[in-house]
């Protein structure tokens, strides 16, 4: 009988097992988010980090110049006034200058050994019977900086070289690369000069184009304040309707063609953003989806101006995209997103690199004038960011 009995009470029940099952299934329900949080949360502690290191590496450029790298070598001009300047101008960006600060000499000699990296170098407005200076011309000239596929193949220069700490951990810029002529594209010059509303950026939509195959991207990129355009190049009033009063004042620490100095900066480097999250383009009508642009490492600066809210919400209807994202995602599709500063962090909070290198998370619904004069170097206004 006590044979019987013990063999009887061996092994679990189906409605024990059950049981158990459904219970563990509810403990991984919920660790799940708590793991996923902390998974993120973990994400963000570097991405501040790599933000970190690179406002040490602007401010030892500073140490070492007196003052900051220009946002990109570049002129609204170019485009507004005199299109002779494009040949003239190496139309780099900041985060070039400060390479050796970041351990990446190597790859910086690339740049420094054939091209001007001084800004009195640019100061005279050339004309067609400029000649062009080797050493003062369009990067993607240049073999070592640009790559020379067409002659040499898979030789793709200093532009090709992946730099971990300009990735975000929670978002995959590598998605959005151009390779060997593939269907995926790259952000690879960033301008803010005029166009019909809210000024103009030049993004690269040829499959096979040679200047920007292979270019490595980033998350992170300089802060050039307001629109570097005229509100009078730009068509809009000074005074607009949008709430934003005098929009030429709100010039940042990185503007183009331009080195800012410590002391100019009126409204304090704590309060002045420097550098600041991006993502790219993607193919839905938001965020998020079918991505086929991320932003260049070797370009410029990027202007708040599509932060703005009554900017930034505004919705256009669908565009075609490029095989092999097609079809077209259907109803508006938001146009701004690819050219604001943006995260793919929980919240969609943004990390941005003050002028005196600490980093500080912002809301992307900031209100749309705190959001420039943080931005403005030297507006009057001393906006302390947001907690």
């Amino acid at each position: 009988m006590r044979s019987l009995l013990w063999n009887r009470r061996k092994g679990f029940t189906l409605v024990e097992l059950l049981v158990v099952i459904a219970i563990i299934g509810v403990l991984v329900g919920l660790l799940l988010p708590a793991v996923q949080a902390a998974r993120e949360a973990a994400r963000r502690m570097q991405c501040s980090n790599n933000m970190k290191q690179i406002g040490l590496a602007a401010h030892n450029f500073e140490s070492a110049y007196k003052k900051l790298p220009p946002g990109q070598v570049f002129t609204t001009d170019a485009y507004v006034v005199n299109p002779i300047w494009t040949d003239h101008l190496t139309w780099i960006g900041s985060l070039c200058y400060i390479l050796p600060y970041i351990e990446q000499q190597t790859i910086s000699t690339a740049f420094t050994s054939n091209l001007s990296m001084d800004m009195n170098d640019y100061q005279v407005t050339p004309d067609s019977s400029t000649p062009i200076n080797p050493r003062r011309q369009p990067y993607w000239n240049i073999p070592a900086i640009g790559g020379d596929v067409d002659v040499t193949p898979n030789f793709f220069g200093a532009t090709s070289t992946r730099i971990p700490s300009f990735e975000c951990p929670s978002d995959n810029a590598q998605l959005g690369r151009k390779i060997n002529g593939s269907g995926d594209f790259t952000l690879w010059m960033i301008r803010t000069p005029a166009g019909p509303n809210f000024g103009g950026y030049v993004m690269n939509d040829q499959p096979g184009d040679p200047v920007v195959r292979n270019h490595q991207v980033t998350n992170y990129l300089g802060v050039a304040g307001r629109l570097e355009a005229s509100a009078a190049q730009l068509g809009i009033p000074t005074t607009n309707t949008f709430g934003v009063a005098e929009i030429d004042d709100y010039t940042g620490l990185l503007p183009h063609l331009r080195q800012v100095k410590f002391g100019e900066v009126q409204d304090g480097l704590s309060n002045t953003l420097l550098f600041g999250e991006v993502t790219g383009d993607f193919g839905d009508r938001h965020r998020g989806a079918r991505r086929f642009r991320s932003f260049g490492w070797c370009v410029g600066t990027l202007g708040v101006q599509f932060n703005t809210r009554p900017i930034a919400n505004a919705v256009t209807a669908p565009v075609p995209l490029p095989a092999p994202y097609q079809p077209s995602p259907t109803g508006p599709r938001w146009n701004f997103e690819s050219v604001k500063f943006n995260s793919r962090h929980s919240g969609r909070i943004v990390n941005f690199t003050l002028g005196d290198g600490g980093v500080k998370p912002l809301s992307p619904t900031l209100d749309a004038e705190v959001m420039l004069r943080l931005a403005g170097c030297s507006d009057g206004y001393a906006f302390e960011s947001p907690e």
